[in-house]
């Protein structure tokens, strides 16, 4: 219940700025592309406009992708996929507040450091109140980026995928740890561990070199997998969007009773969506206010892009491939299975490889999201210890430790903690948001 708190809150958000800025996700999203291909020739700011959608790329397009759809369209039927859609566009307002926001308040602290992220509009929207609103969410979002969301939800996932795959692997005993785990899944966890201790040592700059160069590509070989699967199923496409549409309104009539309500398809719907684009939980404001550019309204439609590409595109395709095969209604099939069954009967290639290879892509997204979220969590233990060195290298063994030893957590204690961090980073952060509104407004005008 938790998640659909979190997930009805900032879609009401979503509707409040979608209106007052005027629909800024239809009108705008061109100027986004602009911004991201064309940056300002002398600017503020640490990374190129491109580098920063892409780290916000590297969060958000995770496991969300591929094992969220497939338990959203499992569990709430096609009509989810419809829902999903729905929050992201409206989610794609609240993306673009975040990015204007974290670009016109980002400022210089004491030391001269850049101060960057959601902390310096909630200062400005909470006034006297502002040290325990933005300290409290950057304290949030240090605990989610090392036990929720950022190490322990990926990391479970993607070991869950690779355990899956080597179903017949050997067993190994932890020292420490009570209990007997795959050791393909062990194996797994050390792995990401030390690629992720070589990514994140580098900074801010190592992160967006990394996500420019692997996002894009990981991106277009998952879409381009999808694509063909869809396209083999062509003559399928019409019925499954019928599905989607109808079983938005009406799921006990495309599900035969097994989703009995609106509330259930609406709300598994808009939980998944959220947590697949991060819109709202103030995360995106993060990568934008480090963009090199002093246009606010221009990344905040860049920022668009990143929700806009996760889920209307990602999740959508994801959803219909789903949907066409009938892979979400197939016995014996669980609901984060679902994905995984479609591509492999769509795709003219050996299960085995096929498997494989979307395997080692449920790693990589995986993999990227949790570099991604060291970003973000860095920058809240800056903004907390104003930039303390030893609590910097602290941090980054304790979240590479959580990396590993993300290994053995249950998928529930995950998912809880995950659930509960986002959920009261989301609560000041859409606060802030509504209260600064005017200044969102006027630079949609510009």
């Amino acid at each position: 219940m938790i998640s659909v708190f979190l997930s009805l809150c900032v879609l009401i958000s979503g509707v409040i700025l979608s209106f007052s800025s005027g629909f800024v996700q239809i009108f705008r999203l061109s100027d986004g592309i602009k911004g991201m291909f064309f940056p300002d020739k002398s600017s503020s700011g640490e990374i190129l406009p491109f580098g920063a959608l892409c780290t916000n790329l590297a969060a958000t397009l995770g496991t969300g992708n591929i094992i969220g759809v497939s338990v959203a369209v499992s569990s709430g039927g096609p009509g989810a996929l419809f829902w999903m859609v729905v929050s992201a566009f409206f989610g794609m307002a609240v993306s673009y507040a975040e990015g204007v926001l974290g670009v016109k308040f980002r400022k210089a602290d004491k030391k001269g450091r850049v101060c960057i992220g959601p902390f310096c509009y909630m200062e400005k929207a909470f006034g006297k109140r502002r040290n325990v609103f933005s300290k409290a969410y950057a304290l949030f979002g240090m605990l989610s980026g090392i036990m929720g969301i950022g190490t322990v939800v990926q990391v479970s996932s993607a070991v869950s995928a690779v355990n899956d795959f080597f179903a017949t692997g050997l067993n190994c005993n932890i020292p420490l740890v009570y209990g007997r785990y795959p050791l393909s899944g062990v194996v797994t966890g050390f792995v990401i561990t030390i690629f992720c201790g070589l990514v994140i040592v580098g900074g801010a700059k190592r992160i967006s070199s990394f996500s420019v160069c692997v996002v894009p590509v990981m991106s277009f070989v998952y879409i381009f997998f999808v694509l063909w699967v869809i396209f083999r199923y062509i003559g399928y496409l019409p019925r499954g969007l019928c599905l989607v549409i109808k079983g938005a309104f009406c799921p006990e009539a495309v599900t035969g009773g097994v989703v009995g309500s609106i509330w259930t398809s609406f709300a598994t719907g808009v939980s998944k969506g959220v947590f697949s684009n991060e819109a709202g939980i103030g995360t995106g404001a993060i990568s934008a206010s480090c963009a090199m550019t002093d246009k606010a309204h221009r990344q905040g439609c860049v920022s668009m892009i990143a929700t806009f590409t996760d889920t209307v595109i990602m999740c959508s395709l994801t959803g219909l491939a789903i949907v066409v095969t009938g892979a979400w209604q197939w016995e014996g099939v669980l609901p984060g299975m679902a994905t995984s069954c479609a591509i492999i009967k769509g795709l003219p290639i050996a299960p085995v490889v096929t498997s494989l290879i979307l395997t080692l892509g449920i790693v990589l997204f995986a993999f990227t999201s949790i570099v991604g979220w060291f970003f973000y969590s860095e920058k809240c233990l800056e903004y907390l210890f104003e930039g303390s060195y030893i609590a910097k290298n602290i941090y980054r063994i304790l979240y590479v430790s959580a990396v590993f030893f993300g290994v053995f957590f249950t998928s529930e204690f995950a998912w809880n903690c995950a659930d509960l961090f986002n959920t009261l980073m989301v609560i000041p952060n859409l606060s802030a948001l509504i209260l600064l509104k005017k200044y969102i407004i006027a630079d949609c005008k510009k």
